[in-house]
């Protein structure tokens, strides 16, 4: 499929979340992911609309940054071939064409310019009135997670597992960034294929990836890039580096 990239215009919109900070294990939570870039010059008001959203505990944000930006003498620090191939998912379920950054989607419903606070709003508001379920995790040991699944209407499910670091300050050293220094809140540095799921409820394991990381986000998703169904964040103590 031929790449459409869009010059957005970035809002710097006053965002503030009428939200409780309430802990994630006591009430459904809300999947946010950013597609963003280091080399895109509209990312940044979408990466600090992350980065106010990430302070709500009920909130799961995963920022993923895709290497099409990426030149042939500069490439952002934190791209991940990963996140193009998830982008691209996404785009194909909703029949779109346009893959573009900022994109902000919301618990797997279509995606809209991510720095646009209304429209973070409205998605987050709408995701809230058909909450997903908790899916519990548990480390044990040095770098194996285990996970419940809840028991959820039958279908077929594709189950995902994203590490992440809480926040990076980096100095943009090309592209259109070039010479800023921005803060990245809760940049995704790993990812994992754990695999279909029926909706049963189930235990289940994985190791974590050998890649430094503060957490671990584990998300069910009916037909791999459609709705999400239910979501789980582990949060390491002490940071996880292997």
């Amino acid at each position: 499929m031929k790449r459409k990239f869009l010059a957005l215009s970035a809002l710097a919109v006053a965002f503030t979340l009428p939200l409780t900070n309430a802990k994630a294990e006591d009430k459904a939570p809300t999947v946010i992911e950013l597609f963003t870039s280091q080399g895109c010059s509209s990312c940044p008001p979408a990466d600090r609309l992350l980065d106010k959203l990430s302070d709500n505990d009920n909130l799961i944000t995963l920022a993923c940054h895709v290497e099409y930006w990426n030149g042939p003498h500069w490439s952002d620090k934190l791209s991940q071939q990963f996140c193009d191939v998830r982008q691209h998912g996404y785009s194909a379920i909703s029949g779109s064409q346009q893959i573009y950054t900022p994109q902000m989607i919301v618990n797997g419903a279509p995606g809209f310019v991510g720095s646009n606070s209304n429209k973070a709003l409205a998605a987050i508001t709408r995701a809230q009135k058909d909450p997903i379920q908790n899916i519990r995790m548990k480390l044990y040991g040095a770098n194996q997670v285990h996970y419940i699944l809840p028991k959820a209407q039958k279908a077929k499910y594709h189950l995902w597992a994203f590490g992440y670091i809480d926040s990076i300050n980096l100095s943009i050293g090309g592209g259109e960034n070039s010479g800023r220094k921005i803060k990245y809140t809760t940049p995704v540095t790993s990812y994992l294929n754990l695999g279909a799921w029926d909706g049963n409820e189930t235990m289940l394991r994985f190791n974590i990836p050998k890649e430094n990381m503060d957490g671990i986000v584990v998300i069910a998703q009916k037909d791999g890039y459609g709705p999400i169904r239910a979501a789980g964040k582990l949060k390491f103590n002490n940071g996880q580096t292997h």
